[in-house]
């Protein structure tokens, strides 16, 4: 009896670790990640301007600063259920238009700008929304299981494409047992 209580003890204790691990440290964390990302791209950002590429005083230099450095300001209150009432509150009280405004500000501001400069302003406006997407799906305890396996997926990707190949093309089996040989097992020593 005693070794069930304990064992279910412990078990709770640990449940209750690594919930606080995920739902205090590791969202932390993420925010530390997502706010130096957005200080890299504003860094990218300024070294842009300092070149000569575009003034400092351009409206899509500023514009552009001003969006990530909200962003860094309210990385930690980002959430997909946040973005979700904004999204629905902005329709339902007819704000639609404040974001239509924000929208065209930048549009307009990038008509002035030449090829190059909009294609780099473009880019870092990829970037920051490929790491809010990111923060976003790796701070959702649903997600992030799934967001887990495809980023194990990714890292490890030629490693699975070359054991494919290796099982598609028949030559699977001689690379195991070229393996084996070189940790030392044998067919003859291998089960004792």
């Amino acid at each position: 009896m005693f070794e069930i209580i304990f064992t279910l003890s412990m078990t709770g204790v640990i449940c209750l670790f690594l919930s606080w691990l995920f739902f205090v440290e590791y969202q932390k964390y993420r925010v530390d990640v997502l706010r130096y990302r957005l200080f890299v791209i504003r860094d990218a950002l300024f070294k842009y301007a300092s070149e000569g590429k575009i003034d400092f005083d351009h409206p899509a230099y500023g514009t552009t600063r001003n969006i990530i450095n909200a962003l860094i300001y309210s990385s930690e209150k980002l959430s997909i259920m946040r973005i979700l009432l904004l999204r629905y509150f902005v329709r339902k009280f007819g704000y639609e238009k404040n974001a239509e405004r924000l929208a065209e500000r930048f549009s307009e501001c990038q008509k002035e700008l030449n090829h190059s400069q909009k294609t780099f302003f473009n880019e870092k406006m990829y970037e920051v929304h490929a790491s809010i997407f990111v923060f976003l799906v790796y701070k959702n305890p649903f997600l992030f299981p799934f967001a887990m396996a495809l980023s194990l997926f990714f890292r490890h990707k030629d490693k699975i494409e070359s054991l494919r190949k290796l099982i598609t093309t028949g030559k699977a089996g001689k690379e195991w047992i070229k393996f084996d040989s070189i940790a030392g097992y044998s067919e003859n020593n291998a089960y004792q």
